[in-house]
């Protein structure tokens, strides 16, 4: 785990994950910065790094983080879930969702809570013009990018969400979750390896990839 961000350079900002070379988040985040600081020297010297944290090591990362400077915090595969446990509180969409990306530090501690579903509606309406009410979507995955796009599409009022991922346990893990606070008759499920013919039938349908594939170069497309 590292490199860490040194107390004395000001406030640390971070995006943890395993693997992590893959992520521009830094490249982007650090230009916003430089932007900031220029306008308010409140600004003057955060920095955003990217840190390759695996799964064991998140429980003893968190609180060594906080100590180094860290105050804010992004979380992508394989976090979003496991890190529920390790935290103070988390903000009631976050709950919903059943998974957090984003960790803000105060003096209680870490609390979590998640932007993935907000972002997913904001870039699926911008780039595609489309709007998450009344649509189908297909989403790929049963991890917790998939929990959040599937607590939004249903909080979004989406006519039908389909659910497709390699191990049905997994799924039933998922709709399990959040069957209990959304209609589950508006949530289909079923195998990559066997795609329902009723999908192939759709004229207008949202594909979302939430699975890893496409963070390695060589990845094959999951579609």
């Amino acid at each position: 785990m590292g490199p860490f961000f040194h107390e004395n350079e000001g406030v640390g900002l971070a995006v943890l994950g395993d693997p992590i070379s893959h992520s521009i988040s830094p490249q982007l985040h650090n230009a916003a910065l430089k932007e900031l600081s220029a306008k308010d020297k409140a600004f003057k010297g955060w920095r955003y790094d990217k840190i390759e944290v695996s799964a064991s090591q998140l429980g003893d990362a968190l609180p060594s983080l906080a100590e180094l400077g860290y105050r804010g915090i992004n979380l992508t595969i394989p976090h979003k879930v496991e890190v529920l446990p390790l935290l103070k509180s988390v903000d009631e969409e976050a709950l919903a969702m059943g998974a957090v990306n984003t960790l803000v530090w105060d003096e209680n501690g870490w609390s979590g809570r998640n932007t993935d579903g907000y972002g997913l509606e904001e870039g699926v309406h911008q780039d595609l013009g489309v709007r998450l009410q009344d649509s189908s979507v297909l989403i790929l995955g049963a991890g917790g990018a998939a929990r959040a796009a599937t607590a939004q599409c249903l909080l979004r009022g989406c006519e039908t969400v389909w659910l497709g991922n390699r191990s049905l346990d997994r799924l039933a893990g998922l709709t399990d979750a959040l069957g209990n606070l959304f209609e589950s008759n508006r949530i289909r499920t079923f195998s990559l390896a066997d795609l329902p013919p009723e999908i192939k039938s759709l004229k207008d349908l949202l594909v979302i990839n939430a699975t890893s594939l496409g963070l390695r170069q060589k990845d094959p497309s999951p579609v």
